[in-house]
């Protein structure tokens, strides 16, 4: 099931699983969302952008929204502008623990937090029906990402479970989609990864943790998708073969009647019961407090003696039984590698390289979309000459953006296919009105309201434990989110919570900041020297900057 499929991809869906349109084995709706509102707003560079997310949520407050966001800074970020603002806002984005994530995921179902700032990891199973507003820090790599995600807009106008329309708006600075590149550019793994994984698969079917095939704990969006494309093309290439996924990690949880359950299985299924008895007596012997605990198929092998796989099937089969329960959040990859078989490494290249187009294809569309100029709003009051140049816009180079997105993705040539030029609903054909225009809230009232000592004094506290003193050119590129590969910063300052929190702020704010601080006793400044050749400043926290904190 989806809602982006182009005419290409439709095609290919149906030759795959061999459907005939005609029998009924598919159904096929119209993508349209006329209950959504689009709009594209134009910024003139990074912080007037930031400062616009903020006056376009003040427009919904109150109201549930999605701030998608292109990188994992952007989500802490302007979640604290919007905290800042007195928005009750989260971010959210694949590196995050599952538990954190499912946490926010459940607040906003819930109504708890009404902002969620977000990469598009967050999405997948949010079927929300009062979202009322949609905003895009800046177009997506692809025109199908940008429909599921503004998709999500106003689920309940149908129904009356949420509001009548919903807005999307899409921000456009000068030299934006920069990450668009970067997205090609690595739109495919290294062939030297590809081999790599091959080598480091064993003959024959096992289990394999897809984090660990990437290169550890730690794996960021782009290893995951390096390894799942590499196990791709080599079961393209027929010398690999991908069974049925296992759980991996998860969480069981046994019940007050589980163990009465089991000795009732025993006289029907004594295998089944004996095997529930050594998997229950695993959970009490955790210490958990609640009678459950945490699965991990390595650990469990090894303790019950028993492939994991097995384990795994036993455990959904006592879950299905409701005698005991199992919900997995992680699964490994069950690959079996054929003996005597040499991957066609040219074919293998050319179907990346294939790949790469397609991608660079996506994202030159994406852009174009992006780029479609706006009806510009002329008051009543304006000028003649202002209401012509507008009413030449409308009728010249403007074009629908609904009706733009439903041609990308092929339903012009559908049968029956009867919409209008002009959709009346995005300011694409249309003069909209812009709730969040006009808005009182101003650049000079969010960085009153920023609280920028407290992120500042947070890093030097944090990182003032230890015999490792950051440099304060160092901890302003951490408050900036100034990370690069040319000059990284260490691990422990680019994974801290207030990377990039005051980015809005600028480097002569955060230094001016700082030197405020010292003024006021809360930190001090010193020189140390750096393999005795270089000196630079540190600056450390005192007892009054710790008080502020509510520290001892």
């Amino acid at each position: 099931m989806t809602a982006t499929a182009t005419a290409k991809v439709r095609n290919e869906i149906r030759r795959l699983l061999e459907l005939d349109l005609a029998s009924g084995d598919s159904i096929l709706l119209p993508p349209d969302r006329p209950e959504i509102r689009y709009y594209v707003e134009q910024c003139a560079d990074r912080r007037d952008r930031d400062l616009r997310v903020v006056q376009v949520v003040e427009a919904f407050r109150g109201q549930a929204a999605i701030v998608y966001v292109p990188t994992r800074k952007d989500t802490t970020r302007l979640a604290g502008l919007l905290a800042a603002a007195g928005h009750t806002a989260r971010p959210y984005h694949g590196g995050m623990e599952q538990p954190a994530r499912q946490h926010t995921e459940d607040a906003f179902r819930h109504g708890e937090v009404d902002v969620v700032v977000a990469t598009k990891a967050f999405g997948m199973g949010i079927d929300k029906p009062d979202i009322a507003l949609v905003v895009h820090l800046e177009m997506p790599a692809t025109i199908e990402e940008y429909v599921q995600e503004t998709g999500r807009a106003a689920r309940g106008a149908i129904d009356g479970s949420g509001p009548s329309t919903g807005t999307a708006v899409l921000l456009k600075t000068p030299g934006d989609c920069s990450i668009h590149s970067h997205i090609v550019g690595n739109a495919v793994p290294d062939m030297a990864k590809v081999r790599a994984i091959w080598d480091g698969l064993k003959i024959g079917t096992y289990a394999y943790d897809p984090d660990e095939l990437a290169g550890g704990d730690h794996t960021t969006d782009r290893e995951g998708v390096d390894v799942a494309l590499a196990v791709h093309y080599l079961q393209q290439d027929g010398g690999l073969l991908r069974h049925t996924d296992t759980p991996w990690r998860g969480r069981v949880a046994i019940m007050d009647d589980t163990r009465s359950c089991i000795e009732e299985l025993a006289a029907t299924n004594p295998g089944l019961a004996e095997r529930g008895r050594r998997i229950v007596g695993l959970v009490e012997r955790s210490d958990s407090e609640d009678r459950h605990a945490e699965y991990r198929a390595e650990t469990w092998r090894q303790v019950l003696r028993r492939p994991p796989e097995k384990t795994a099937a036993d455990l959904l089969e006592l879950n299905r039984r409701d005698i005991l329960g199992f919900v997995a959040w992680k699964h490994a990859w069950r690959l079996e590698r054929r003996p005597g078989h040499e991957p066609d490494w040219g074919a293998i290249e050319e179907q990346a390289e294939r790949r790469q187009a397609a991608v660079a294809e996506q994202s030159h569309r994406a852009k174009g979309f992006a780029a479609l100029p706006s009806v510009p709003e002329s008051p009543d009051g304006g000028s003649p000459e202002e209401r012509r140049a507008a009413d030449r816009i409308t009728h010249g180079r403007a074009r629908c953006r609904r009706r733009a997105l439903l041609e990308y993705l092929g339903w012009d040539s559908h049968p029956g296919w009867d919409d209008p030029e002009r959709c009346g609903a995005c300011d694409g054909c249309t003069r909209l009105e812009r709730p969040w225009a006009g808005s009182h809230l101003s650049r000079e009232a969010l960085l009153a309201a920023l609280p920028q000592r407290t992120i500042i004094l947070r890093l030097v506290a944090d990182t003032s434990r230890g015999s490792r003193r950051y440099s304060r050119r160092n901890l302003v590129r951490t408050l900036l989110g100034a990370d690069s590969s040319q000059h990284a910063l260490a691990e422990r300052l680019a994974r801290h919570p207030t990377f990039g929190r005051l980015e809005f702020l600028g480097e002569a704010g955060v230094n001016e900041t700082i030197h405020d601080l010292i003024e006021k006793g809360m930190l001090t400044r010193n020189a140390a020297e750096y393999e005795s050749t270089t000196a630079y400043d540190t600056v450390e926290i005192t007892s009054e900057g710790r008080g502020f904190l509510g520290e001892r």
